[in-house]
């Protein structure tokens, strides 16, 4: 949440080699310079935006999964499709998890890294 930056260190304890994920606007160089950090990775993508165009409404959760999955290389954004098909279409439209599976798959192309 970009309006934690100037209230929250969000970088306290982080790692040399951390990252840091941000929902904005601000390419990563921004958020690096605000934030003054030197070392690790800022990766910056409008999750909001995405959110409102897939989903209808401000709920960043899957877009911000889908970032932080091309961010860090922990998993893959088919596992985590794949994931909230499988989870979601238990209980939920198929048109509403067709849509939180389009907001993961393009934060992952839309996220920036700097």
């Amino acid at each position: 949440d970009p309006t934690l930056l100037s209230i929250v260190d969000v970088t306290e304890g982080l790692l040399e080699d951390g990252v840091v994920i941000v929902n904005t606007t601000e390419t990563p160089a921004a958020i690096r310079e605000q934030l003054k950090l030197k070392g690790g990775k800022v990766y910056t993508v409008n999750a909001s935006k995405i959110a409102i165009d897939e989903l209808g409404r401000e709920i960043t959760n899957t877009p911000m999964l889908g970032a932080l999955s091309a961010a860090s290389g922990l998993f893959s954004v088919d596992a985590v499709c794949n994931q909230i098909e499988k989870d979601f279409g238990k209980k939920m439209r198929k048109d509403v998890v067709d849509a939180n599976v389009r907001a993961v798959r393009r934060a992952a192309t839309e996220v920036q890294v700097g």
